[in-house]
């Protein structure tokens, strides 16, 4: 049996399903939207039974696991039920009883993690894929990748300073933001820190991370699969929209992608790196400059690889379907 761990209308998972059923293979698919029920767990056994909306199966039967996207739900169960007159005589308890419970569950919720990523074959790690940007980044510098200058700040004098020698760009130091409400949505980008933006910040602000702007001959795009590296170029410089970050889509003039073999110091590097952090699958982010030095930015343990799979029939679903029946 393969486990998926998705969330609902995520295309890749959905394209990997497709060549899963394809091979009659059994999968379960744990949606990040759907509810899960512990019902048992037999520590002399090792059956551990969940029931996924209407079905239930036993963790011991599963051979593969897969982290797309999600994980576990924060509730396993239904929420802790106390007497009536218990809760009237305490009422201030339940808050801190209803915080006990949570924590309970969060220690269950790990070791089914530790039984299913640890003592089974995968691919990703639900516990490894919120990775620390600035840890990878060391790490990348210390298998011999080139990183951008970068610094974390959090005054405008500091910025001044920094400003009188490079060009800087700026970006979340964990995940961007995806705000919603009922009439916007809310994005966060990498941005270049202009004169006008410097004009606006307060003297002091939330530590910010920066990094000098590497001028581009165009960036690359590589989905990392059990040591294989499959990159793409994203020729993002040849338009203003796009420059900065490519994630801002230009649809009438689209950037042109094509297939992109890195040379062979740049892959060796990249899989020190994925082994050093523990990751056996995941999306990279490298700048070319001018000068055709290549410069990491981040990997992203969960990042997107149909963008990459299409434009350069690489048929990465299928290679990810290979991957779990065989390993």
């Amino acid at each position: 049996m393969i486990l998926i761990f998705s969330q609902m209308h995520e295309q890749s998972t959905d394209d990997v399903m497709r060549w899963l059923f394809k091979a009659d293979k059994q999968v379960v698919r744990i949606n990040a939207q759907d509810e899960v029920k512990l019902l048992s767990l037999d520590l002399q056994s090792g059956d551990i039974w969940l029931q996924v909306l209407d079905q239930d199966f036993n963790l011991a039967e599963v051979e593969m696991v897969w982290h797309r996207r999600g994980g576990l739900p924060a509730k396993l169960s239904e929420a802790m039920q106390l007497d009536d007159p218990f809760i009237e005589a305490n009422p201030d308890l339940d808050p801190q009883l209803q915080a006990l419970n949570a924590r309970e569950t969060r220690t269950l919720t790990a070791y089914l993690y530790h039984k299913l990523f640890s003592e089974k074959k995968s691919l990703g790690d639900k516990r490894k894929a919120g990775v620390n940007k600035l840890i990878v980044l060391e790490a990348a510098r210390n298998v011999g990748l080139k990183i951008p200058e970068t610094h974390i700040i959090s005054t405008k004098a500091q910025l001044i300073d920094l400003m009188e020698k490079e060009d800087w760009i700026t970006k979340a130091i964990w995940e961007g933001a995806y705000f919603f409400t009922e009439k916007r949505a809310y994005y966060t980008y990498t941005e270049k820190i202009d004169q006008q933006w410097l004009d606006n910040l307060p003297d002091t602000f939330q530590p910010s991370l920066l990094q000098a702007q590497v001028k581009k001959k165009y960036e690359l795009r590589i989905f990392y699969l059990h040591g294989v590296c499959y990159s793409m170029v994203i020729f993002s410089q040849n338009d203003a929209q796009t420059t900065v970050d490519f994630r801002k889509y230009n649809q009438a003039r689209p950037n042109r992608n094509v297939p992109y073999q890195l040379p062979v110091h740049i892959e060796e590097k990249i899989m020190r790196l994925m082994h050093q952090i523990g990751l056996n699958t995941g999306s990279i982010d490298i700048i070319v400059d001018q000068d055709d030095e290549y410069y990491f930015l981040e990997v992203n343990p969960v990042g997107q690889f149909g963008m990459t799979s299409e434009p350069c029939n690489y048929y990465l679903e299928k290679k990810v379907m290979q991957c779990l029946i065989s390993n």
